[in-house]
């Protein structure tokens, strides 16, 4: 009986699709060679160039990793590609369903890009001889908390914040934000038409549903035949088995992720609230704090860390409250 339970198929649910914003069906739309007309288009509302002009001119390459710093990436799973117009250029695409935000991805996104620039280049040649390098990740988050932005763009500067170079640049966007503008229908008239092409594109990694995935693909300005191309491949991943029960597990993951940031924060807004009271209050709003946290079992180092009283303090205020209680 277990045996039989293992080896149950588990299947989406009628309507359902792999979102492409699983990395796997990523790269099954946008980094197969046998349809990169579809990275061509991709690219081409990314870069802001016609498809005519990039058609035939996209090719993928292979991934080589040399990283082995602690804090860089230790395995690639992007998507690296190299585009021969006038301007050369090579880009790395990544999907991020991040967990969290931290500040420090950015820098070390931008070193990334340069150190995959210059892995091409021969030794003892200037790095003024690369291409245009671009970092594209797809993130599931703002990269700015405070300037709130779709499509956002980094570059490569020193500690003073002087531009070193044009060439490295690292563009993040906001995919969850793209599906949140087109599903409540905000975004008409907020884009030019490559940006609203392109949101429409990222709208698409995040829906679920194939009827969504058709709606959002309608509107975008590309050719007949490349739709029906990425409704096709959509169709061919949700009929692989291997590749559903993987996306399901995948999905179950990021789900029990998700829920554990949102207790973490939780607690560190309830913390973050705590110190704000002891910041704005008085002796009174002290004690009621002290006696809340104590209330709730609140182990003694954490309310000496949190309210940042001491020891002697903190014992009073307890000392008072048992003693008035017992009376």
């Amino acid at each position: 009986m277990k045996q039989n339970m293992l080896n149950k198929k588990r299947n989406l649910k009628p309507g359902e699709m792999i979102e492409l914003c699983y990395d796997e069906a990523f790269k099954i739309m946008f980094a197969n060679t046998e349809h990169l007309e579809i990275l061509t288009v991709l690219l081409s509302r990314i870069l802001k160039i016609e498809y005519k002009d990039l058609e035939g001119k996209v090719s993928l390459l292979p991934l080589k990793n040399s990283n082995k710093t602690i804090g860089e990436k230790k395995q690639e799973k992007d998507v690296l590609v190299s585009i021969k117009t006038r301007d050369k250029y090579k880009l790395v695409l990544e999907i991020n369903v991040k967990k969290k935000f931290y500040e420090s991805v950015t820098d070390r996104n931008l070193y990334y890009s340069f150190e995959v620039a210059g892995r091409s280049l021969p030794e003892g040649e200037s790095y003024s001889n690369l291409g245009i390098t671009l970092l594209i990740n797809f993130n599931t988050y703002f990269t700015d908390l405070e300037n709130k932005k779709v499509f956002d763009e980094y570059l490569l500067r020193n500690e003073e914040g002087n531009i070193l170079s044009k060439k490295f640049k690292v563009f993040n966007i906001n995919i969850a934000e793209c599906h949140n503008l087109w599903y409540h229908n905000e975004y008409q008239g907020k884009f030019e038409l490559y940006e609203e092409d392109l949101m429409l594109l990222c709208a698409a990694m995040k829906v679920s549903k194939q009827e969504d995935f058709k709606k959002i693909i309608d509107l975008v300005r590309i050719k007949p035949e490349i739709k029906e191309l990425m409704e096709g491949v959509v169709s061919t991943m949700n009929e692989n088995e291997e590749l559903v029960g993987s996306y399901l597990d995948w999905k179950e993951e990021n789900e029990k992720i998700n829920q554990a940031i949102i207790e973490e924060e939780k607690a560190e807004s309830f913390k973050e609230g705590i110190k704000q009271g002891i910041e704005q209050g008085n002796a009174n709003k002290q004690k009621e704090i002290v006696l809340n946290m104590y209330n709730k079992n609140f182990k003694l180092e954490d309310i000496l860390s949190i309210t940042n009283l001491t020891l002697e303090e903190v014992e009073t205020i307890i000392n008072t409250f048992n003693n008035d209680t017992n009376k």
